[in-house]
C-alpha cells in the first residue's frame, strides 16, 4: 500500500504592483491512496504468469481566495479618477473565494503469462481491465471565510468544509499487449510488442453548458527492438524503434454558443478533439574499458504530429508536439582512479543536446528554443569501505542559454 498527503499554498502578486489589482493566495490539498495484490506462479519450465489487482483512490481540492482593486473599493483610490483619465474603461472591485475539489477512485484487474514456445522464442500476453469514477465537487467552507484584506493569515482550517457533487463520470478501458522475443544468440536478443493504453477522461463543469464530460485518450505503441551484449559483456549495444498512435487527445477549447450560432462561450472546456502521430529510433551504447575507463553514449530521432486536428483550432495538420526535438544525443566518459589510501576518485563528463523544439503545441503560443548542448562535469571521492561519497560539480560549464 501507498499512502501520500501533499498542502501546499501559493501566494501570488499577479500585477507586483504596490496597489492590489489582483492578488490570489491559492491553498491545495491532495490525498492518494494506493493498494495492488499480485499472484505470480510458474507452472513448469515453459509457462509463468502474473495477475493482480490495483485499487486507488485520489481526493484533492482547491481554494483560491482573490483581491481585487482594493484600494478603490476602500476609496483609498477613485474609481472616478480612472474613468475620467480613461474613457470606455471599467472594472468592478471586489474579492471573491473559490472552493473546488475532485475525487477519483479505481480499481484494474491485469494479468499476463509467459510462454516459452522453443528454447529461444518467447510469447507474452497480458490484458487489463481499468474502471474509474470521478466526481467534481464546489465546496463550502465551514471554518475559515475570506479575510477582508490580502496578506492576511487565515486561522483555522482553511480545508475545511462541505462537499456538493456537482458533476460524476466513469470511465473503464481494456488494454492488451503481446510482445514476442527471441534469443538470436547467446548474447543478442530481438523482439516485437505491441500495447495499448490511455489516458483517464474527466468531467468539465461549465457555466452555460453544465456538466460535460470528456473520454479518456487513447494510444496504440508498435514496438521492434534489439538488445545485445558483446566483448565479454563489456560492450552493451540496444536498438528501439517504435511508432505510436493517439485518438481522442484532449484539448482545451471554447466550445459553440448555444444561443448564439456562430459564436464561440468565453469559458473553455476540454473536448476530445485530435489524433497524433510519433515514432523514432532510439540507440545506445555502454563499453566498459579496462577496471578504470566507462564510456556510454545515447542517440534518438523523433518524429511527431497531429494527424487530424478535429475541431480544435489551437493546433494544425502536422503541428508537432511540444518539448519533442527531431534528434537529440548524449556522450558521457567516466574514469575510477584508484588511490593510495585505498580509497577512489570518480571523474565524470557528460555532454547531451538537443535539436531545435517547440515550447506550446498551441499555434499562439509557440517559441522555438534553438539547438543547445549542456557539458557537465563531476567529481567524487569514496572511501574504502564505500560507505559514503563527497562530490563537487558543475552544470552547463559552456554557459549555454536556452528557455527555462
Amino acid at each position: 500500500p501507498g499512502y501520500r498527503d501533499i498542502e501546499d499554498r501559493v501566494y501570488t502578486d499577479w500585477d507586483a504592483a504596490e496597489i492590489t489589482l489582483i492578488e490570489d493566495d491559492r491553498w491545495r490539498e491532495n490525498d492518494q491512496l494506493t493498494q495492488e495484490f499480485q499472484i505470480q506462479h510458474t507452472i513448469n519450465d515453459r509457462i509463468g504468469y502474473v495477475a493482480g489487482f490495483y485499487y486507488w483512490n485520489e481526493y484533492s481540492a482547491t481554494r483560491t481566495f482573490r483581491w481585487t482593486f482594493t484600494e478603490f473599493r476602500t476609496g483609498q483610490l477613485s474609481q472616478q479618477a480612472v474613468f475620467a483619465a480613461q474613457p470606455g474603461f471599467t472594472f468592478t472591485p471586489g474579492n471573491s473565494d473559490n472552493y473546488v475539489g475532485a475525487e477519483t477512485s479505481g480499481q484494474a484487474i491485469f494479468g499476463e503469462v509467459n510462454i516459452a514456445l522453443t528454447d529461444r522464442l518467447d510469447l507474452t500476453v497480458g490484458v487489463r481491465f481499468n474502471d474509474e469514477d470521478i466526481e467534481s465537487y464546489t465546496i463550502v467552507p465551514t471554518q475559515v471565510m475570506l479575510p477582508a484584506l490580502p496578506d492576511t493569515e487565515p486561522v483555522g482550517d482553511v480545508f475545511a468544509g462541505n462537499k456538493q457533487t456537482v458533476g460524476a463520470a466513469d470511465f473503464s478501458s481494456t488494454t492488451p499487449r503481446v510482445s514476442v522475443t527471441y534469443d538470436w544468440l547467446d548474447n543478442l536478443m530481438v523482439y516485437a510488442s505491441y500495447a495499448e493504453g490511455f489516458g483517464a477522461g474527466g468531467i468539465n463543469v461549465n457555466p452555460l453548458l453544465g456538466i460535460v464530460p470528456y473520454g479518456p485518450e487513447e494510444l496504440s505503441n508498435y514496438e521492434l527492438g534489439m538488445r545485445s551484449d558483446w566483448l565479454d559483456g563489456n560492450l552493451r549495444l540496444n536498438a528501439t524503434a517504435f511508432d505510436s498512435k493517439w485518438e481522442g487527445i484532449q484539448l482545451s477549447q471554447a466550445p459553440p454558443d448555444p444561443n448564439n450560432p456562430g459564436l464561440s462561450i468565453p469559458n473553455p472546456i476540454i473536448v476530445n478533439a485530435a489524433a497524433a502521430d510519433a515514432s523514432g529510433l532510439e540507440l545506445e551504447t555502454q563499453w566498459s574499458v579496462g577496471e578504470a575507463w566507462r564510456i556510454d553514449a545515447s542517440m534518438a530521432f523523433l518524429d511527431t504530429g497531429y494527424t487530424n486536428p478535429g475541431d480544435a483550432t489551437q493546433i494544425q495538420l502536422n503541428t508537432p508536439f511540444a518539448y519533442a526535438p527531431e534528434r537529440s544525443y548524449s556522450v558521457g566518459v567516466q574514469h575510477t582512479a584508484s588511490l593510495a589510501s585505498s580509497g577512489r576518485l570518480i571523474t565524470r563528463l557528460d555532454y547531451g543536446w538537443m535539436d531545435d523544439y517547440e515550447r506550446s503545441r498551441e499555434i499562439r503560443f509557440q517559441a522555438t528554443q534553438e539547438a543547445f548542448g549542456l557539458l557537465n562535469l563531476r567529481l567524487a571521492y569514496e572511501p574504502p569501505a564505500q560507505n559514503w561519497r563527497l562530490s563537487v560539480f558543475g552544470t552547463n560549464l559552456t554557459d549555454e542559454k536556452y528557455l527555462n
